[in-house]
């Protein structure tokens, strides 16, 4: 049976629990995701698991670059390309269902790395944020905003490839690890992630999990797509608008001083 966690007790008692447990692959700025997600977890759900970080970023003056980046990939990116998964979240709750997260904090991408992956990713960002202002100081302010766009997507994409792909604990045996902690007890568990998180995950479950496995609505290049992030890239391109020439007036400022 789909979706069956089974439960052998040894001895004259015979136990027998049912888990369903679906995973939900997508992608991210997906709508037609986004609304089969909701349609999952209004069928009933006893945990959520959910791709993301429970508590804010925190690191050391030594990354601080890792946190610059952080808040460009998630305020300037994110927040308007993906889907909300905060709504997931309360209609979850509001059916006193559990909610766990894949990981405690961003930081454990700098954490779970490899320290040359991490030089690697330190040397991509301030590369980045000085040709960025080089391509402001030039009047090619277009150029220039999507590179410093660049210098918050670039770094964390080495640093999340390294950590889905770097052998033993990797990011995909975390993850099933999660769903494996909260399967059992009859309770139903919808787990919501990126898809290509979607097709490996399963493989480091236990053979008693079999969980049913949905994949996106439609794909990244599909015209629902196109549809779907139109509205969200010109809001996108309206604020890079606003700060890239406050950030090209501080880089200025600061350079004028030294």
């Amino acid at each position: 049976m789909r979706g069956t966690l089974e439960v052998i007790m040894s001895g004259s008692n015979y136990f027998k629990t049912t888990s369903d447990v679906v995973i939900k692959g997508e992608v991210h700025s997906s709508r037609g995701d986004f609304e089969e997600e909701r349609e999952l977890l209004a069928e009933g759900v006893d945990t959520l698991v959910v791709e993301g970080s429970q508590d804010e970023t925190e690191v050391g003056w030594l990354h601080g670059w890792f946190g610059i980046a952080m808040m460009i990939f998630e305020y300037l990116f994110a927040s308007f390309l993906y889907t909300d998964h905060q709504t997931l979240v309360d209609i979850a709750k509001g059916q006193g269902a559990d909610v766990v997260y894949t990981r405690e904090t961003d930081a454990a991408l700098i954490e779970n790395s490899h320290k040359l992956v991490v030089a690697s990713a330190f040397v991509l960002f301030y590369f980045l944020v000085f040709l960025s202002a080089l391509f402001g100081l030039l009047g090619a302010q277009v150029y220039g905003a999507a590179t410093l766009l660049m210098a918050g997507l670039g770094p964390i994409i080495i640093l999340r490839i390294h950590e889905t792909r770097k052998s033993g604990d990797n990011r995909d045996k975390k993850i099933a690890e999660k769903i494996e902690g909260v399967a059992g007890n009859g309770d139903r568990v919808v787990a919501v992630m990126g898809q290509s998180h979607a097709k490996k995950v399963p493989d480091y479950l236990p053979d008693e999990i079999d969980p049913d496995v949905r994949e996106p609505k439609y794909g990244f290049l599909s015209l629902s797509m196109g549809r779907d992030l139109f509205v969200p890239a010109v809001r996108m391109m309206g604020m890079m608008a606003i700060v890239y020439p406050a950030f090209l007036a501080v880089f200025q400022t600061y350079f004028a001083f030294i």
